[in-house]
């Protein structure tokens, strides 16, 4: 009732708004999911709205099984003068990708230039809050009409300033204590952007047709034909399992990672790198995998050895990171 009465106060020039809340009634009356869906088409259609709000069954990370969703919601409000480089990076979001390890067949065939703003949190109900989101997470919304990003920029900010660091050396302590905020709010530009807005699911339609060209896709491992897609009905989080958020957070944590150091993105959020040394990497850049590999560390309070799992996805990801560079020498 409440959601029904909010339509009242929708501004004239935001008919998604309006469009969005009519679908959560239906959805929270009835149950019914393809009127969730609905909502979230309204929601990414609703352009740059200055006050943003999204509610839900979400996220997936605290189902052992990795498909039912958890509730949360949240109201946040633009904050214009951050959402400028985000903005920007959007702009550049083309010739970025193109520097990820994968062939250009394994991308959208076009990119559907998404909202990406910081956001200041009035409120967010949920177990945990997330330092940025890239929503919705149903993949055919994604594939055929886009997502936004936001990232959470109260959010980002919040430390305690008499946090004891562990693991660390004094001089590595001393960078990560100056460097944190702004490599973290690098990583997770890049991240939600470019790692979680990045892909393309190879798959099969109801009337049988590939949304790839078997001719010209070759698996990039085997250099075969591919010959396994998604077919109707399946998802990633369905063929994946438990494991699945864990894959999509190793690959966006990843590909923020593999783009930090990228001289034209750092020029984005205000850094010059024109006047280091060959070899030299930006502080910004070395905080940023100096946090990824503590918080690798930090993960193992989240993995239960009584059932050999681990409760948290983006931990685990984590993890698997650290163990990778640990083996990499």
């Amino acid at each position: 009732d409440c959601i029904e009465k909010a339509k009242e106060f929708v501004p004239e020039d935001r008919s998604e708004q309006k469009s969005m809340l009519t679908e959560y009634v239906k959805h929270f009356r009835g149950g019914a999911i393809s009127a969730h869906k609905d909502s979230q088409r309204n929601w990414v259609k609703d352009r740059a709205p200055p006050v943003e709000t999204n509610i839900g069954f979400i996220e997936s990370y605290r189902d052992p099984f990795g498909v039912r969703g958890e509730f949360e919601g949240f109201v946040a409000v633009v904050n214009r003068e951050q959402s400028k480089k985000f903005q920007h990076l959007v702009d550049n979001a083309q010739p970025f990708i193109a520097m990820l390890p994968w062939p250009s067949a394994f991308e959208k065939d076009q990119f559907l230039r998404p909202d990406f703003t910081s956001l200041d949190v009035i409120t967010f109900a949920s177990s945990g809050i997330p330092a940025g989101i890239n929503i919705p997470n149903y993949d055919d919304i994604r594939q055929d009409f886009g997502f936004k990003n936001v990232s959470l920029g109260n959010v980002l900010s919040a430390s305690a300033p008499s946090e004891k660091i562990t693991f660390l050396s004094a001089e590595d302590e001393a960078v990560f204590r100056a460097w944190r905020g702004r490599s973290f709010e690098v990583q997770v530009a890049l991240h939600e952007l470019l790692g979680h807005g990045s892909g393309k699911l190879l798959r099969q339609d109801e009337a049988g047709a590939l949304n790839f060209d078997t001719a010209q896709v070759t698996h990039p491992l085997t250099g075969g034909a591919v010959t396994s897609y998604y077919k109707p009905g399946e998802t990633w989080d369905s063929k994946f399992g438990a494991v699945s958020s864990s894959y999509e957070e190793c690959r966006a944590e990843c590909v923020g990672l593999h783009l930090c150091s990228v001289g034209e993105v750092l020029a984005i959020f205000g850094y010059d790198t024109a006047q280091l040394a060959a070899g030299d990497v930006h502080d910004v850049t070395y905080g940023n995998w100096l946090i990824m590999v503590r918080a690798g560390l930090l993960a193992l309070e989240y993995y239960s050895p009584e059932t050999a799992s681990w409760r948290q996805a983006h931990m685990q990801a984590r993890y698997v990171i650290l163990r990778v560079l640990l083996e990499a020498g």
